[in-house]
């Protein structure tokens, strides 16, 4: 994947974000929308701009549910904090992008549990975007730190192409 069209999908990802913060942050009781029909309308809006193409938008989609799948796992096992979970100094990341994760990611525990149910397969592939963070070959158990929104590169040590999400032990 070149830097273009890298950059391309990660301007992609954090625009797709910003829509579903903006769905759910505007929606009224009467019109509370849910998790997935938040991303639908994102997905939509970035195909009507033309911004992305069907498959980019799709996998824009895969890539935050990935992420927020994630993160809620996190949270429910450790009733801890997010920034634990991304692991990160608020200074390596832009505020904005952070802030609207987090909006997003702590909807409600109660949906983004919902959700985990329609996410049956948590690995990361090679290729496939993924948030800032720490994932472990799932072959060699090689750790390896994403810095921002990238595709995932093959293992360095062992060149095998799927992976977990990594939690360091104690967070």
């Amino acid at each position: 994947m070149n830097h273009r069209n890298t950059d391309h999908l990660t301007d992609g990802y954090n625009r797709m974000m910003e829509r579903i913060k903006s769905t759910i942050d505007n929606a009224t009781e009467d019109t509370h929308p849910t998790l997935q029909s938040a991303i639908d309308k994102a997905i939509n809006k970035a195909r009507k701009d033309k911004e992305l193409t069907q498959q980019e938008a799709e996998q824009v989609a895969s890539t935050i549910k990935h992420d927020l799948n994630d993160a809620a796992e996190h949270l429910m096992e450790t009733n801890s904090d997010f920034t634990e979970w991304l692991k990160m100094d608020l200074d390596a990341l832009e505020e904005k992008v952070l802030n609207l994760f987090l909006s997003v990611a702590d909807h409600t525990r109660m949906e983004l549990k919902q959700f985990i149910g329609n996410i049956s397969d948590s690995t990361h592939y090679t290729n496939e975007l993924a948030c800032r963070g720490d994932y472990q070959c799932n072959h060699c158990n090689n750790v390896i730190h994403v810095e921002s929104v990238s595709p995932l590169t093959s293992c360095p040590a062992c060149k095998h192409t799927e992976f977990s999400r990594f939690h360091f032990p104690g967070h």
